[in-house]
């Protein structure tokens, strides 16, 4: 008999010999040119209150691993029906990239190989971690003659039937993973997911463990007559040479641009997430309150629009954001020739979550031709007293209330 799936409940992770909270990961430098920007994802009630739907299922790493040979990692991992397989993939990565697997590792091609192994073994791993739940699962579903509907087995074998509901909760989770590795001069980047093909409820053709879209893809009728696994973990690589015009890098879960075209209905979101980090770098002190502040404004836009109803935006996803640079944030007296030039890095399509940006392609002129003032921010060139006073007119007429007025300024 083939049972479906149930939805997973939030469940706390913890790792024997380690106090709560403590991984092995805590041992690893962080990354001093990098920040992280991150907000939970929120459902919105009618009078506009938002309220988490599930637990945290992001999960982000940001390390330097041999300072003296310039080896960094950065990961984002947006895991689905659960936060187990982001948190397995974000402890299990750095190991298969930290001890000595890039040792002697000196062409490009090498390197791939070994970035493309590690991605495989934490798939491995993470499946393997939970065979002894499979092999549970399919020992019980042999209780259950063939042919019986799911409400009569209920009836019949209530226990087993509660027993298959909870192992499916603790088997059925996946992730995404966006790596960047940057070793020898050269910045690689490996994806697995957020594709955005379409495969039933599920938006992804690649991803790090979800068992029932791999091993257990069997069990769905639509699916019976496959050849291949629907979903598979082989990862996405591309890289590029890091030289003088290489400004920063930006690591992103599907929340961040996803919320972003839904609040915009924005072309072009790479490009003015980017944007937006790259203002940011004249206003803030440091590279985690650059990305922060990008996460607070595109969650402020959506929050936004589902008060204005100008788009139809009912909830978003967990939202995490990386960005790497050599850069100092808020520098003075020099000017920053950054904004539109962008790579982005592709799974199945474009747009998906990472974003690679070159000063020396960067010719918007509305950041670029503008001087800084003696504190080192853009001058003003924008007037908006006409907007301001179009509004106080609107307001004196009785179009907008009081109330209102906050959504205007």
């Amino acid at each position: 008999m083939r049972m479906p799936s149930q939805a997973i409940k939030p469940t706390s992770l913890g790792m024997t010999g380690l106090r709560n909270n403590d991984t092995w990961t805590d041992g690893l430098p962080i990354c001093k040119l990098s920040g992280v920007g991150m907000s939970a994802n929120q459902m919105y009630r009618e009078d506009g209150t938002p309220c988490s739907e599930h637990e945290y299922e992001d999960r982000s790493i940001h390390f330097c691993l041999d300072h003296e040979n310039g080896t960094y990692l950065y990961g984002v991992f947006d895991g689905h029906d659960g936060a187990k397989a982001a948190y397995f993939a974000s402890q299990r990565m750095p190991a298969e990239l930290s001890f000595e697997q890039l040792t002697g590792k000196t062409s490009s091609e090498e390197v791939k190989e070994v970035f493309r192994d590690a991605f495989l073994a934490v798939e491995n791993a993470f499946l393997e971690s939970i065979d002894p739940k499979i092999a549970e699962r399919t020992h019980i579903l042999d209780k259950i003659p063939d042919g019986m509907s799911q409400f009569e087995a209920a009836q019949k074998f209530p226990d087993i039937v509660n027993r298959l509901q909870v192992l499916d909760q603790e088997i059925r989770g996946g992730t995404t993973a966006v790596v960047a590795l940057i070793h020898g001069g050269v910045l690689y980047v490996g994806n697995v997911g957020d594709s955005r093909a379409k495969f039933g409820n599920h938006e992804l053709t690649r991803c790090i463990g979800n068992y029932f879209m791999k091993g257990g893809y069997k069990e769905f009728d639509i699916f019976s007559s496959a050849t291949g696994e629907p979903v598979i973990a082989e990862p996405h690589i591309t890289s590029m040479p890091i030289d003088d015009s290489c400004s920063f890098l930006l690591l992103m879960s599907d929340g961040l641009y996803k919320s972003y075209q839904d609040s915009t209905g924005s072309e072009q979101v790479n490009k003015e997430i980017a944007q937006m980090a790259v203002e940011q770098f004249v206003e803030q002190p440091t590279l985690t309150s650059v990305a922060q502040t990008v996460v607070d404004k595109v969650v402020r836009l959506h929050h936004d629009n589902y008060l204005t109803k100008q788009r139809n935006v009912t909830s978003r996803d967990d939202i995490s954001l990386i960005i790497h640079s050599r850069l100092l944030p808020g520098a003075r007296g020099h000017r920053l020739d950054l904004t539109e030039g962008v790579s982005n890095t592709v799974d199945d399509r474009h747009d998906t979550n990472t974003t690679s940006t070159e000063s020396s392609d960067l010719q918007n002129p509305s950041l670029t031709q503008f001087s800084l003032d003696e504190d080192g921010r853009i001058q003003p060139y924008v007037d908006f007293d006409q907007y301001y006073q179009a509004i106080e007119e609107a307001r004196a007429a009785g179009l907008i209330a009081d109330s209102q007025l906050h959504l205007y300024k």
